[in-house]
């Protein structure tokens, strides 16, 4: 877990490691592939978390509503209950956010 900076790096890494992991596999040039890297799912997260019953629900979901990331968003759900919700929302919440996908197009002369 890390800046919005360092998460991004990370996105693309992974994306470029589907790559050439696809390309290996295919026999396909690498350069036939387009990287798009996403950026971090707070959607997502804020989905999750108005339907769970998170103790701390409404404080989270104020966090993500009125807290920009650039000002601080995951520093203020880290010390949210002495860190013990973001432990939670690491633990329980985060690991369904993470994915990777590929979009395959065939062509046809």
């Amino acid at each position: 877990e890390g800046s919005v900076a360092l998460n991004t790096r990370l996105g693309y890494q992974r994306a470029l490691a589907v790559k050439e992991y696809i390309a290996k596999r295919t026999g396909l040039n690498t350069r036939v592939f387009e990287i798009q890297n996403g950026v971090e799912n707070w959607v997502g997260l804020r989905n999750k978390v108005s339907i769970s019953d998170l103790s701390e629900k409404q404080q989270v979901l104020d966090i993500i509503d009125k807290v920009p990331i650039d000002k601080g968003r995951e520093e203020q759900l880290k010390k949210l209950n002495k860190g013990k919700t973001y432990s939670y929302l690491l633990r329980y919440f985060f690991p369904e956010l993470r994915y990777a996908g590929y979009i395959k197009i065939f062509y046809e002369e």
